[in-house]
């Protein structure tokens, strides 16, 4: 029998060339036929993953919220759309803060599978997975049941079933700033895709505030990842033959190419592949940057990321933005004031 998977890839380029213009894909058509057609014709996976920061922060803070509800409807929305609900696998959101967040997690049609959201329970549940409960809380963690401290934000959703779940609640964060008042960590899952499994870890990292700096604690925060990963793998919990994706929002910018270095190292991960002229956060191209005055360049800060210590895919591509707007009267206007960012895996088995 030939071999059939060139023939998919034109036809999801296609598909994806189509329905929406803000798409902007990686690699040429003609990038994309080569690396079709050197696809050898193993028994080949895809693994398609969508990264978003959802803009749904914390409602005991004195900061900036909009439209909560509203969003949180068109979110769900977004998600149950035939290019999402059909081409991806994994959907991973930060900033999941608030009360408004249960409309997406309880309103999906694809996405049935849930990990816990990250730092709302400071430990595991045993007995029967709720949604927000994880199957263990990492021995590493630093988590707070303070009434005052919110919780990570970060959770994933996937399309297939996940046979285990943890969380990471990171012992670095700085001081003076909101993060500090957060249990920021990380999502691990690890997924059943038709047999195969995958291992997933969602994060949102230190974010710089007012005058403060938050690049020594990203650092640290990395350092904490890659520790617990390679635990992981040192255990033989995670085999060396499955693949490893880190995904999220880093707040490391993309034009700051000696902290995208030391991420990839530390976390021993495949290089940054960015191409077109939208990036994950944007004012130019966004409305709601737009609407609360902040002035920042245009940047990329949300990375999908195979790690080398895996199983490694057939090839990188360079991974792509996309945007969604609801319509509200006479015009449209983002969901967030992030864009989300997608990548599809080809691996072979």
């Amino acid at each position: 029998m030939k071999n059939k998977l060139p023939f998919i890839l034109m036809l999801q380029l296609l598909i994806f060339t189509g329905c929406n213009d803000d798409v902007s894909l990686g690699e040429t058509t003609k990038e994309f036929k080569k690396r079709a057609s050197s696809i050898s014709t193993n028994t080949n996976i895809t693994l398609s993953i969508l990264s978003y920061n959802i803009f749904h922060l914390p409602s005991i803070a004195s900061i900036y919220h909009y439209k909560e509800k509203y969003r949180a409807e068109a979110q769900k929305n977004f998600f149950n759309t035939r290019e999402i609900s059909e081409n991806m696998d994994i959907i991973i959101v930060q900033e999941a803060f608030n009360r408004y967040v249960p409309i997406i997690s309880n309103g999906l049609t694809s996405f049935i599978n849930q990990s816990g959201l990250v730092g709302l329970y400071c430990g595991s549940w045993t007995m029967n997975r709720s949604d927000n409960y994880f199957d263990k809380m990492s021995s590493l963690s630093n988590c707070s049941n303070s009434p005052f401290v919110t919780n990570g934000g970060v959770k994933i959703y996937s399309k297939w079933p996940i046979e285990y779940d943890e969380q990471l609640i990171f012992k670095n964060s700085l001081r003076g700033t909101a993060d500090y008042l957060s249990n920021k960590g990380a999502s691990y899952v690890r997924i059943n895709k038709n047999g195969k499994k995958f291992h997933i870890i969602g994060t949102h990292l230190q974010a710089d505030e007012a005058k403060k700096d938050g690049s020594g604690i990203r650092k640290l925060q990395l350092d904490e990842l890659q520790y617990w990963i390679a635990q992981k793998i040192k255990s033989g919990k995670i085999p060396s033959n499955e693949p490893i994706i880190f995904a999220g929002d880093f707040n490391i910018p993309h034009y700051d190419i000696e902290k995208i270095k030391e991420m990839t190292t530390i976390l021993q991960s495949n290089e940054v592949k960015l191409q077109g002229d939208l990036h994950s956060y944007d004012e130019s191209q966004n409305t709601i940057l737009q609407s609360n005055g902040n002035k920042y360049p245009p940047q990329t800060l949300d990375y999908i990321l195979v790690s080398k210590q895996g199983k490694q895919p057939l090839f990188i591509p360079t991974f792509s933005h996309t945007t969604f707007r609801a319509k509200n009267t006479n015009a449209t206007e983002d969901l967030s004031d992030h864009h989300p960012i997608k990548q599809t895996f080809y691996f072979s088995y």
